[in-house]
């Protein structure tokens, strides 16, 4: 019988179980990175984070993505930095500047759309929390985005609007770095000065007000369309509208649809240069062109009646350039 010592025992035993080890190290390798990931990955998304990307290499981390702004990247930094001195950390995050910053809201009664930009993830939270109010709908978180470079007092404008807008029987707030174009309808004048009131306080954006109360709709609508109509323009000698224009119709066709028992008349006008019966065909046709655009855009074709009336009733002189430029126009007339 063979007698093998205590030291040899001990030997053998070391040498299993570094066999054992090296067998495992491919595993840890593996196992030990994915969980780090794992876990740095949950706890900055837990605190909000999520634009944080984590690769792991061994004992090394690297951090990448677009941060709203340079606090945001410092705080998930700190976040990361807690599994110090585990590991290394790379920080390759950079600040997302967002150029032109804008937010986009729309309301029907029913629905509501967000589409956008704000500067912390704080704002974010307490927006979805004004959405929660005016829809049971799931809000989309995944529409607003994080990003810096936004105008001062942004968010708080982006708060107060859109409180405003869930108010109304339906709306759209457009708002682009210091501007904001803000349209809709009421049944009452009363809401429409307390929205001017409240957008006023924001002396540093150019505001837009296109608000229509239903207890003087067509007062209010013709106002509205005067402003516009001085920038559709067409091909010389044709029908075809101008792309330039298609702003502006853009906003005429916002404007019509909060006025959806008026009927309108749309007016083509022309120079007197040419023949008479040319310019009452053309005339015609350009007003046909608006009504068809219009219609196009979702207005109801049997609000819209075209007539043209050629050189008839100008504003200016004709014997001018700018006289003639000017009596080449468009025009809406609102009744019952």
């Amino acid at each position: 019988m063979i007698k093998v010592k205590a030291w040899q025992v001990q030997i053998i035993g070391i040498l299993a179980l570094s066999f054992i080890f090296l067998l495992a190290i491919p595993f840890f390798t593996k196992e030990i990175p994915e969980k780090l990931q794992q876990h740095l990955n949950q706890d900055l998304k837990q605190q909000g984070y999520d634009w944080v990307k984590v690769s792991v290499n061994g004992r090394n981390v690297t951090l990448t993505g677009n941060a709203p702004n340079h606090e945001a990247s410092n705080a998930a930094l700190k976040v990361a930095q807690q599994y110090a001195p585990t590991i290394n950390i790379e920080n390759e995050m950079t600040p997302r500047i967002i150029q032109p910053y804008s937010m986009k809201m729309s309301w029907d009664g029913n629905t509501l759309s967000l589409e956008g930009y704000l500067p912390h993830q704080d704002n974010k939270n307490a927006l979805m929390k004004i959405t929660q109010q005016a829809t049971t709908e799931k809000p989309l978180e995944d529409t607003i985005k994080l990003g810096a470079g936004a105008p001062n007092n942004w968010s708080q404008l982006v708060s107060a609007s859109l409180k405003k807008l869930i108010t109304l029987q339906q709306g759209r707030v457009e708002m682009t770095n210091q501007s904001i174009y803000f349209s809709g309808q009421t049944p009452s004048s009363a809401k429409r000065h307390e929205i001017k009131q409240q957008l006023s306080q924001f002396k540093q954006y150019q505001t837009t007000l296109n608000i229509i109360s239903t207890d003087e709709a067509d007062k209010i609508c013709q106002t509205k369309f005067k402003p516009l109509l001085s920038n559709i323009l067409f091909a010389k000698n044709s029908a075809i509208i101008s792309p330039s224009s298609y702003p502006s119709l853009s906003k005429l066709a916002n404007t019509l649809s909060l006025c959806p028992k008026a009927n309108i008349k749309i007016a083509g006008y022309t120079d007197n240069l040419g023949d008479d019966k040319t310019n009452l065909y053309l005339s015609q046709l350009r007003a046909e062109s608006v009504a068809n655009w219009l219609f196009e855009k979702g207005i109801h074709r049997q609000q819209l009646t075209p007539i043209g009336y050629g050189k008839n009733n100008p504003i200016a002189d004709n014997e001018k350039i700018a006289g003639r430029a000017a009596n080449r126009r468009i025009e809406f007339i609102v009744g019952k």
